[in-house]
Order: C-alpha cells, then sequence, then structure tokens
C-alpha cells in the first residue's frame, strides 16, 4: 500500500491504487469496520509496507 494512502484507508469511499483497478470495489469494507469497532468501545489501527505487507490490528479495550 502506497504510503501517502495509509491516512485514508478508513475513509468512506476510499479504494486507493489497487480498487480503481477493479471495478466492484466500493471502498466501504474498512469504513464500516472502522465505525463498527468504534462504535464497540475499540480501537483499529493500520500499519504496511509497499511491495512487503499490510497489517490490521484492532484492540479489544476492557471497560471497567
Amino acid at each position: 500500500m502506497n504510503s501517502e494512502d495509509i491516512g485514508r484507508v478508513f475513509d468512506k469511499g476510499f479504494t486507493g491504487a489497487t480498487g480503481r483497478k477493479q471495478y466492484k470495489s466500493t471502498g466501504m469494507g474498512l469504513y464500516l469496520a472502522k465505525r463498527l469497532v468504534q462504535k464497540l468501545g475499540h480501537e483499529i489501527e493500520i500499519e504496511s509496507k509497499e511491495m512487503g505487507y499490510t497489517q490490521i490490528a484492532i484492540r479489544f479495550l476492557r471497560s471497567d
């Protein structure tokens, strides 16, 4: 993933370069994932190395 795209991957409708090559991309998956995770009181983050890997982590926070 492009380093310039990393800050926008959770934006509604964002598809990035790969998504623009595939005509069925909606850009809604990570947007909905983030909304759901936040609504449940947790955190989601993404880390990526171009031409290497992309890792998404969800932190399940305790509510005391």
